[in-house]
C-alpha cells in the first residue's frame, strides 16, 4: 500500500526497481482516532529473498517517516506517474525500529471508500493486508 516517491540519483548511480511487502500484523485499529497503531513497515528479512541489516532499516525508517500510503501499485508501465486522489489512503508516522524491522501507525482517512474494509482485515485477517514499497 505506501509507495515512496523516486529519488533523484546522480549520473553515476544504477537504478534498480525494488518491492517489498510486509504484512499488517501486530497492529491495532483505533477507530475513533482513524489510526492503525504499530503495523509493521519493513522486516528484516524480505520475502524477495533480500536481508537488511541494522543501519539499513534504521536508514530506511527515517525515510517512511511522513510517507504517503495508497491503496494499490501504480501502473507498472507507468511508475512515476501521479497517483489519483481515490489512491490516497494515509501517512505513516512515529516509525520506530524493533529487532525484527521497522514499525509505525498508519493514519488513515476515515472517509475513504476502503477505510472499513483495511480496518476489518487488519483486526480479523492481518496476514490477508500488507505495506508494501515500490520504490
Amino acid at each position: 500500500m505506501a509507495t515512496a516517491s523516486p529519488s533523484k540519483r546522480r549520473p553515476s548511480q544504477r537504478s534498480t526497481a525494488l518491492q517489498e511487502v510486509a504484512l499488517l500484523e501486530g497492529g491495532t485499529v483505533d477507530s475513533e482516532a482513524g489510526v492503525i497503531r504499530g503495523v509493521k513497515i519493513l522486516g528484516r528479512e524480505s520475502k524477495n529473498g533480500r536481508e537488511y541489516s541494522d543501519a539499513a532499516i534504521r536508514q530506511a525508517a527515517g525515510m517512511y517517516e511522513g510517507i504517503e500510503v495508497n491503496i494499490d501499485h501504480p501502473d507498472k508501465s507507468k511508475p512515476g506517474s501521479d497517483r489519483k486522489l481515490s489512491e490516497a489512503f494515509g501517512v505513516l508516522e512515529n516509525v520506530t525500529v524493533k529487532t525484527d524491522g521497522a514499525y509505525g501507525d498508519l493514519k488513515y482517512l476515515k472517509t475513504h471508500p476502503l477505510a472499513a474494509t483495511v480496518t476489518e482485515a487488519a483486526q480479523r485477517m492481518p496476514g490477508k493486508l500488507g505495506l508494501s514499497h515500490n520504490a
